[in-house]
Order: C-alpha cells, then structure tokens, then sequence
C-alpha cells in the first residue's frame, strides 16, 4: 500500500532523512521507532507531502507515486496523518470543522461516544483549551469518519492515559481488520501493548538502522535505542 524508495529529505538546508525505504501493506501495522531527533516525524511530514520540506526519492501509495502532490490531494486519496501536537484554530469549533470536511454529520454521535468524547467538545475550537488526550481523541474521531486506506499516528501515544491508550488500540485493530495500512511513528513500546506491529523499523541518525518483527519490541525494551545507535 505505501513504499519508500530511498528517500531523502532537507529542512532548512540539513539532511535530515537518508535513503529511507519503509514499507506498509494493506491490513499491515507497522512501527517506525527511534529517539528523539531522528527523523521520525519528518518522515511523516514527508509522507504526506509537506511544502516546506525539499524530497528527494519516492513515495508511492497504491502503486502510484505521489511526487510533487499537495497533502491535500494525498488526503483525498485516502491518507490521513494524526499530528504528534495537533495545532489550535481559534473562531472554528469542532461541530463546524466536522461538518465541512465530511458528506454529514451520520456516526458522529456514535463515533464519538465509542471514543469516549463528550458532547460539550464539539463547542470548543480546535483544540483550544483541550487536553493532550483530548486532542488526540478528536483525531481519531476525524479518522474513523474519514475512513482512510492509510493511517499515519505520529507519536499518538504522547500524553495518552491508559484508557486512552486502548481507544487507539481499538481503531487500530478496527483498520487491520478493514484491510487498511496503519503507520505508528513512536518511541515507545507501551502502545503495542495489545497489538503487535507485523514490522518495526528502527530509524536513527535519518537512517533505518534496522528492521525485523514484533520481536524488536522486546529487544527495544531491554536495551533501548543504543544497540542501533551503535
């Protein structure tokens, strides 16, 4: 479903991807875990076609590279990112946000109430005044509605309580069911608790430092990152 093909990234003239190839197939969770400052979220950045970053290399989604396409584009073809820190829109709550991204308002409630959202949320703006799991939260409601063939979670784990954490567990296991592809930037172990991830990869320095299956989690936990930074 999704495949890099040595990809390279600038930002502010600093490399901060070399050659990364990843791949994601359809009904697959994949983990890309590393420290802090490795790259990690310019990886989905990337992914998702953002402006401000130079890419070299290719993305392909489904067969087709995605090369030059604005992320709104690769949003509509069936991408969507869960931001690390989802950004405040002050004047647009979310009641309105929902409706205008979506063909109506059919499994908000539901959705909503399975995820545990009240109902007074969709009174505040955009993530103005809300939690750290709040935020997410709504994020993941934005993903079940709009239902996409790939879900990107960069560090969605970040600022999550335990019941929170199983929420996201929840959507991932629903999306692996469904056949989709689920991308889960992190760099901790905790939110494999319950699923395992069919591939991790371990990126450090803006390379892939190694790769392998659910077994990695365990040899993460004991050593950390400093066997591959090695």
């Amino acid at each position: 479903m999704l495949r890099t093909r040595k990809l390279t990234v600038m930002a502010g003239g600093a490399r901060i991807l070399d050659g990364v190839d990843i791949e994601v197939g359809a009904g697959e969770v994949v983990a890309v875990m590393g420290p802090n400052g490795s790259g990690k979220t310019t990886l989905a950045k990337a992914i998702m076609g953002d402006p401000r970053l130079e890419v070299h290399g290719d993305v392909v989604f489904k067969g087709g590279k995605l090369d030059g396409l604005p992320p709104s584009k690769r949003s509509k073809m069936g991408i969507f990112m869960s931001f690390q820190t989802p950004p405040e829109i002050e004047g647009i709550n979310y009641g309105y946000f929902l409706d205008s991204i979506l063909d109506g308002t059919e499994g908000i409630q539901e959705a909503a109430k399975e995820l545990g959202i009240k109902e007074s949320t969709f009174k505040k703006d955009l993530n103005v005044g809300l939690s750290g799991g709040e935020r997410k939260k709504m994020e993941m409601l934005q993903a079940v509605l709009k239902d996409p063939e790939l879900l990107i979670l960069d560090e969605v784990d970040s600022g999550l309580d335990i019941d929170s954490i199983r929420t996201v567990d929840l959507l991932i296991k629903r999306m692996k069911s469904q056949g989709k592809g689920v991308l889960v930037i992190t760099h901790y172990t905790r939110i494999f608790a319950n699923i395992k991830p069919d591939r991790v990869y371990v990126l450090v320095g803006g390379k892939i430092s190694g790769a392998g299956g659910p077994e990695m989690l365990s040899r993460l936990d004991e050593y950390g990152f400093g066997e591959w930074k090695r």
